[in-house]
């Protein structure tokens, strides 16, 4: 027994208030509230979950760019940007140079790429959680040199960087397109 200001409580009734302090409440199947999500629990929640997937911050990215402008054939400049999400996010707008492929379709990218398994790839979705599965998921197919970039097209909007399809990003949700600024 746990006792909390002097009166027993056994541990399942200790959990379940517990679970509702911090947030979270499932009705019906669904989470009705939870709190704000912060870009340090992606990063985290994406170290934990994902403990074999590199990545890339979007300075480095944008300091591809530049190479590839500048030195075309170096191979800071030889990468493939892919984009996981879905395909309404794609159509709103993407990181320039961008490959619309979604989760669904990485077999079959892999399949078609299979000769390029050690070219720089790097994946992106909105703040990098479904892009760490498809790097994780690319790894585990024979891809040598995957990278998830780092608070995704979320953080790369959010430095006001440059865009194609428009300065709008798809905010996925309400809860997570609180962290678009």
């Amino acid at each position: 027994m746990i006792t909390l200001f002097r009166r027993p409580l056994n541990k399942f009734v200790f959990c379940a208030a517990l679970f509702l302090l911090v947030g979270v409440a499932i009705v019906g199947g669904q989470q009705v509230w939870r709190p704000k999500p912060s870009w340090q629990n992606v990063e985290q929640w994406i170290e934990i979950r994902y403990p074999d997937v590199r990545s890339v911050s979007t300075e480095m990215l944008a300091s591809f760019f530049e190479a590839r402008k500048t030195l075309p054939t170096s191979d800071a400049g030889q990468f493939l940007l892919l984009d996981t999400r879905t395909s309404a996010e794609f159509a709103l707008s993407r990181i320039p140079m961008a490959i619309h492929v979604s989760a669904e379709m990485i077999s079959a990218f892999a399949q078609e790429q299979s000769a390029r398994k050690h070219q720089k790839i790097i994946v992106y979705c909105a703040v990098g959680i479904r892009s760490a599965a498809v790097a994780e998921q690319l790894q585990s197919l024979g891809f040598t040199n995957v990278f998830n970039l780092s608070g995704s097209i979320f953080q790369w909007a959010n430095e006001k960087r440059a865009l194609e399809g428009g300065q709008v990003v798809h905010p996925f949700d309400e809860t997570w397109g609180s962290l678009l600024k």
